[in-house]
């Protein structure tokens, strides 16, 4: 039996800086990255309701759907704010 890895809905992040990343935040929004070995890395960003879901199952690697494309990666860090319970940033290793 064959373990598929769960998928991530995700968009490119527009938005940079402190405040920006706070607003979506706010919104309901995870700001992530993607590194890759010899391509620039690429921002994006991903429900927090449904990382919640994904995460549950402590996955090692996702496939994240861009634009219809599909990725996979690896989780490499997840950021929380301890004191207020929630995810500040993921860092993914593209495969």
């Amino acid at each position: 039996m064959s373990k598929e890895s769960p998928k991530v809905a995700a968009q490119a992040r527009t938005v940079f800086g402190d405040n920006a990343s706070r607003r979506l935040r706010k919104a309901g929004i995870i700001p992530a990255i993607v590194y890759s070995k010899g391509i620039e890395p690429r921002a994006i960003q991903i429900s927090a309701d449904e990382w919640k879901v994904v995460s549950a199952r402590k996955p090692e690697v996702v496939t994240l759907v861009e634009d219809g494309k599909e990725t996979q990666a690896l989780v490499r860090e997840v950021q929380f704010n301890h004191l207020k319970n929630y995810v500040v940033h993921i860092d993914f290793q593209q495969i």
